[in-house]
């Protein structure tokens, strides 16, 4: 009820807004902005963590939302990435909404790769209720992980359901509940904590949009993805599929939202609570990281001297 009665109130704005009624305001780059407060909420300092609901439109259409499902988290880094809501956080009280405009043709010119189904000319329009403001990585985590396991039994009913709908079968669970379809199986020992892979990926949505891929013909020049399990950070459902393949082995990995990027996403490409699918083929398994190649050193090279006579 109280979720309904705040987007009713939104789309109110918004109307007001269309129409001239509303002041805004607008950033240096472009931003342009409309923050409602009651002025009495902590305000959000430079380095904190925060902790907030957020609705994106293209044009008419809800794009994606976490209104109704986990909150995001940001850091509120003080500088905040140009013509991004980022650019709003130190601006913005615990409990405060905001109602920003976006003009696609922006990110475009910048060249960020939106989904295709974005058109030049297409209004995004984004709106934020800053929820909780956190002095701490640790603090805001643990309230970002106490969330995510309570919500990752369900999320886990939602790939087995896209599982039975698509007749897939002979799929593993991890242990942490991601799910692995093996289609080559590869040789040698299973990955484990430690060895150094380097993999070809292709990453989508359940809706079947690529967001990444180095597979394809057209990106295969990037070469593979090569870090270390367990060392180098990677979403914890993506590096629990790894360790079920070995060398040579090709597999699926459908990963609940809560082991990937969670309620705050990974924008544009990846909305807010979104599961994802990886096809895998993992081209090679070292034991450990190879040693790192020295830098060339810049002590000039001997001047030769002429022999003496």
């Amino acid at each position: 009820m109280r979720y309904s009665a705040f987007i009713i109130f939104i789309l109110t704005t918004i109307a007001f807004a269309s129409c001239g009624k509303l002041e805004y305001k607008k950033t240096g780059s472009g931003l342009v902005y409309k923050i409602f407060s009651d002025g009495k909420g902590d305000s959000v300092k430079t380095g904190d963590y925060i902790k907030f609901h957020i609705e994106n439109k293209v044009n008419d259409s809800v794009y994606n939302t976490t209104f109704g499902k986990d909150p995001a988290y940001a850091q509120a880094n003080g500088f905040g990435n140009k013509y991004d809501i980022s650019e709003l956080w130190t601006k913005m009280r615990k409990g405060d909404s905001v109602i920003v405009f976006q003009s696609l043709d922006t990110f475009l010119k910048k060249g960020v790769q939106l989904p295709p189904e974005i058109k030049k000319g297409d209004r995004l329009i984004v709106t934020i209720k800053l929820l909780d403001i956190f002095k701490s990585e640790s603090a805001a985590n643990a309230d970002r992980e106490k969330a995510s396991l309570a919500n990752l039994p369900a999320e886990k009913e939602a790939v087995k359901k896209y599982l039975d709908e698509n007749k897939i079968e002979g799929v593993q669970e991890t242990s942490s509940g991601a799910f692995v379809k093996i289609i080559e199986p590869g040789t040698g020992d299973l990955i484990d904590s430690g060895n150094y892979v380097s993999v070809r990926y292709r990453g989508s949505l359940f809706s079947g949009t690529v967001f990444e891929s180095n597979m394809d013909s057209a990106t295969i020049s990037k070469g593979p993805l090569s870090f270390t399990i367990n060392v180098d950070r990677m979403a914890k459902g993506f590096t629990d599929g790894i360790r079920l393949l070995r060398k040579g082995s090709v597999a699926k990995i459908y990963i609940p939202s809560s082991l990937a990027y969670g309620s705050t996403g990974n924008p544009p490409a990846i909305g807010p609570n979104e599961h994802l699918i990886f096809d895998i083929k993992v081209e090679d398994v070292q034991e450990k990281a190879p040693a790192p190649t020295p830098a060339p050193s810049n002590t000039p090279n001997p001047v030769p001297q002429p022999k003496k006579k």
